[in-house]
């Protein structure tokens, strides 16, 4: 993105749309993504393909996921940008769990499934449950969540960044991945 600010004619805006989207999956705690919307020059960022990209880090910096979700849908020329980000889903799943995670003792199982944007019998939400160690009440449809370390006081601000910011190979393979493309 530096290149860009110093060679303005050489700008990909299909290269600036991957970066912000990189940069959205490496998290809410992480300041990647406000480090490249600064960067970008105010015209660029209001093109409408990169101002959705910038409503779509809102709705999840807002918690706002059923509704990134119902955008992700909506939109196909998004989802297809999505899509071509390696694990962007997986990422902005695991960005949720750690939300409710650190917001929520007892979710109901059609609220996480909306959340997630998985049908409320998926065998997915089964393995959240699982993995989470969350418990859940099948007679009333409530999961119950343990206190973790983000919900304390104490905790310790790197291990809860460290959590949602998932595996920075990845990121590196799809940054490289974007650059080839270009």
């Amino acid at each position: 993105l530096l290149q860009y600010s110093i060679h303005p004619s050489k700008l990909k805006l299909g290269t600036v749309q991957d970066i912000l989207l990189l940069a959205i999956i490496r998290g809410p705690l992480s300041p990647d993504y406000l480090s490249c919307i600064y960067q970008i020059p105010l015209h660029i960022q209001s093109e409408p393909s990169v101002r959705i990209i910038t409503q779509l880090n809102e709705l999840i910096i807002s918690c706002r996921y059923a509704t990134m979700w119902k955008l992700l849908e909506s939109n196909n020329e998004l989802r297809k940008k999505v899509e071509r980000v390696n694990g962007f889903y997986d990422h902005i799943r695991e960005i949720i769990i750690y939300s409710i995670s650190c917001s929520h003792s007892c979710i109901s199982t059609t609220v996480l499934s909306e959340l997630m944007n998985y049908p409320k019998d998926s065998p997915k939400i089964s393995e959240i449950i699982t993995k989470n160690n969350w418990i859940i009440d099948n007679a009333s449809e409530i999961i119950r969540i343990p206190v973790t370390e983000c919900s304390t006081e104490n905790s310790d601000i790197s291990t809860s960044k460290n959590k949602i910011l998932g595996n920075n190979e990845l990121i590196v393979k799809n940054c490289l991945s974007l650059i080839g493309s270009s």
